[in-house]
């Protein structure tokens, strides 16, 4: 759907998918902003929020280590905490992991299911506090139904550790980027090895040993880098496909000329990623496409709050190594950013001023950009040093290039930005 601003009193949209105009008056975008800046105003009122923080969190990631037995070449710390051989690797103690447990129990009474995650680092360097933990919650006899998660590498994968999750039922997401020549080109161990055929040989003891345990709690996370090769990435998934969740494929900061890249690979594999129902949504276009079809079917109803709004430690409580609270583990972890700490409870202060300049924006911004209904910015484009203005327009372009894919025809969508 493109929207085409007029100087009546009707806008256009072009519905491509029906191949027809639609007509639109102009007081229903109108009214489609105002609404959303109401609906902001009201679900993050100050006083409605602490109660909602004090009762309905949903998900604790606890940081337990600043150790990684890999060197991967995009990593956020590639060139700084991991490189720097003199900088301590410190672990979370149990202390600081007991009391972010604890009052994220106390906080969370509303909830049936909640989620307790481990994460890096990576996390299977500090085995012996995941299962610290583990035991500590089952001895509190929790009302909640306790679902556990952990990000890896898959490289420490020993026997013992996978015989240890399948008993717990702990849900894993590995970090692998396709095949090996793919996988390979960044992802090397601290002497520089290659990674991928000990990663795989641990997935197989999984899934000869524990195949439900493998097809029902192992998840997989891709990083895609311009340098790579799509085809062979689409093939090795698809591959695969049957028998395991591929639960996202993450765009790194090589990825920023997303379009210039894509257009020099074969277009049919990207029709494919685009418009076939792929399996577990392997990439942001599938967003797009699903989107779409959301829009339309809402008719004027169209009502959205712009971005991938989630509640600052709402959704996710995130503590680091040293018991500071932050949004989630994707904001820069500077004092500035830091939202309290465990040992002295959260500063709704700070939390009130983060969430107040973030709405600021959106209602200034976001309720008149043809993209909200697409855009997943959140709030760690704020914090992050980025000019929201760069940031907007990357995803402005990006989606746009998107939306030219699945037109098939690029020469056919105007330019929007």
């Amino acid at each position: 759907m493109i929207f085409l601003n007029t100087i009546d009193e009707l806008n256009y949209y072009y519905d491509y998918i029906k191949n027809r105009i639609v007509k639109s008056k102009k007081k229903l975008v109108i009214d489609s902003a105002y609404k959303i800046n109401t609906i902001i105003d009201e679900i993050f009122d100050n006083e409605s929020y602490i109660i909602n923080a004090e009762n309905t969190r949903q998900q604790l990631i606890l940081s337990i280590t600043e150790s990684c037995n890999l060197r991967c070449r995009y990593c956020t710390y590639y060139d700084t905490r991991y490189l720097e051989e003199k900088k301590s690797k410190k672990n979370m103690t149990f202390e600081i992991a007991k009391l972010a447990i604890d009052n994220f129990l106390e906080n969370s009474k509303s909830n049936n299911n909640i989620a307790i995650s481990f994460y890096g680092g990576e996390p299977l360097l500090n085995i012996q506090l995941i299962k610290k933990c583990i035991d500590y919650i089952e001895n509190l006899n929790v009302i909640h139904n306790v679902i556990y998660t952990l990000t890896t590498n898959g490289y420490s994968l020993t026997n013992d550790i996978i015989e240890y999750f399948v008993e717990k039922n702990i849900v894993i997401s590995v970090s692998l980027d396709g095949p090996r020549v793919i996988h390979d080109r960044f992802r090397k161990d601290i002497n520089n090895n290659n990674t991928f055929e000990q990663i795989i040989n641990n997935l197989l003891y999984v899934k000869r040993n524990y195949n439900l345990y493998f097809i029902n709690n192992i998840r997989f996370s891709s990083v895609i880098v311009s340098q790579s090769n799509m085809q062979k990435i689409y093939d090795f998934f698809e591959l695969l496909a049957n028998d395991i969740n591929i639960s996202a494929v993450e765009v790194t900061h090589f990825f920023e000329n997303f379009y210039e890249d894509i257009k020099k690979t074969d277009e049919n594999y990207h029709n494919s990623f685009i418009l076939e129902d792929y399996p577990n949504s392997m990439h942001h276009e599938i967003h797009v496409k699903n989107r779409i079809k959301k829009i339309l079917s809402d008719g004027d109803n169209m009502t959205y709050i712009p971005g991938g709004y989630c509640k600052p430690l709402i959704r996710r409580t995130y503590v680091d190594i040293d018991g500071n609270y932050y949004c989630c583990e994707k904001i820069n972890q500077i004092d500035s950013n830091t939202l309290g700490d465990v040992f002295n409870d959260i500063d709704y202060n700070k939390v009130f001023l983060l969430k107040d300049k973030v709405n600021t924006y959106i209602k200034d911004n976001c309720s008149k950009c043809w993209a909200f209904r697409f855009c997943d910015i959140c709030f760690t484009s704020f914090l992050n040093g980025k000019k929201m203005n760069e940031k907007c327009n990357e995803i402005r372009t990006n989606y746009l290039h998107m939306l030219k894919l699945i037109t098939y025809d690029a020469n056919d969508v105007k330019e929007l930005v």
